[in-house]
């Protein structure tokens, strides 16, 4: 999650503090001061089928915006959620549509990954096989017994965990007591206070303790012509050493911004849509990732003229190294058929420590991978990094 407003504390904080790489974050809204539609993240004590998921949340007046499953593949747990084209869309219907754009990415991923040259370091590239070995196997599994599936009607159900939503917080706070419920997170944590802002300056950690060695980046078009684009982020940590600055409380983000400035070499627009939720949500159809309790980041406090496309790690001290880790966005295309932008890694924290979603992030230190807009020009090429 990005900086937010500043406080007259905050200011003569920062009046008293060396002008460094860390960023300072304030409290989000209590409760009581949120607005009479307000978001929040569902989580259900064990997973659900879709259909039972999206009956129970209308029973509450809430509207669904997207849903999150967990699966395996091969060794690593990837989280991926899926948005809604429509409220009100028929879950049969919808559980066609997510299968199709289930496929859809595997196919995005198994193809960039295989299109990565040959990495330098052999643990780097022993990592990618790994990972494109699991990727090519699901996509065989898919193929096998889920392709088509829409056409037919004879769609496997899908089993959620959480569930993002909107709607009153009266309604919010009744869902929250039903035993099927194991917690609800607000955008605006009931348990954070803003009458007396506390703002925890992070002690500075070395870069080479939590950024990752190295990288690469996709984008492109989908596999399929749908209009749609994606953005495929690879990162990997080397050594025991590498992550040694994670600790339990700790956050971890990778994120990617497009240009969407006026003065941008290649003018306003960006190459995936803009587009987000009041709740500066991203407005994207689909979202993956395997690191450790990843969530999809919000926008909220980001200037105008950049689009971050990013996703985080919300258990950054369960990350492994060794292990190739990937983020992968897809959404509809942007005004701007050429574009520029840049990389930052971000270390963070949670507050409250039992909140795992984008609203209890907050960042404390910011590393440039590559700095604006040195991500030029976008889709051309794959962009790797150190």
């Amino acid at each position: 999650m990005n900086q937010r407003p500043f406080s007259v504390l905050l200011l003569v904080l920062l009046a008293l503090t060396p002008i460094g790489s860390v960023r300072f974050q304030i409290k989000e809204p209590t409760l009581s001061s949120l607005s009479p539609e307000d978001t929040a993240m569902v989580y259900f004590k064990t997973p659900i089928e879709l259909e039972s998921a999206i009956n129970i949340a209308n029973q509450y007046g809430l509207v669904v915006q997207a849903f999150q499953r967990e699966y395996q593949m091969g060794s690593q747990t990837v989280v991926d959620g899926y948005f809604l084209p429509s409220a009100n869309i028929d879950p049969s219907t919808l559980t066609g549509l997510y299968w199709q754009s289930y496929g859809d990415m595997l196919e995005d991923i198994e193809q960039a990954t295989a299109n990565i040259p040959m990495a330098n370091d052999p643990l780097v590239e022993t990592a990618r096989q790994i990972y494109l070995d699991d990727v090519k196997k699901a996509r065989q599994v898919f193929s096998f017994t889920l392709d088509g599936c829409w056409a037919t009607n004879t769609c496997s159900s899908i089993a959620v965990m959480e569930l993002l939503v909107s709607g009153k917080a009266s309604d919010l706070s009744n869902l929250a007591i039903s035993n099927l419920v194991d917690r609800i997170e607000f955008q605006g944590n009931s348990e954070e206070q803003t009458n007396t802002t506390t703002i925890t300056i992070q002690a500075t950690v070395p870069i080479n303790t939590w950024v990752p060695k190295s990288g690469y980046i996709v984008i492109g078009e989908n596999s399929r012509p749908r209009g749609q684009c994606y953005i495929s982020n690879y990162m990997i940590w080397d050594t025991a050493s590498r992550i040694s600055g994670f600790g339990t409380n700790s956050t971890y983000e990778h994120d990617f911004f497009l240009n969407n400035s006026s003065n941008s070499t290649y003018g306003p627009g960006t190459y995936l849509t803009g587009a987000q939720y009041a709740n500066g949500i991203p407005k994207i159809s689909h979202w993956s990732s395997n690191l450790p309790r990843p969530y999809l980041d919000t926008r909220f406090g980001d200037a105008g003229y950049l689009k971050a496309f990013t996703i985080g790690s919300a258990d950054a001290h369960k990350i492994k190294y060794g292990v190739l880790y990937q983020n992968y966005i897809r959404a509809s295309k942007g005004t701007a058929s050429i574009d520029n932008g840049f990389l930052q890694a971000q270390l963070g924290h949670r507050t409250p420590s039992t909140c795992y979603t984008t609203w209890c992030s907050f960042g404390d230190q910011h590393h440039d991978i590559y700095s604006p807009y040195q991500v030029d020009p976008i889709p051309s090429g794959i962009f790797y990094w150190p």
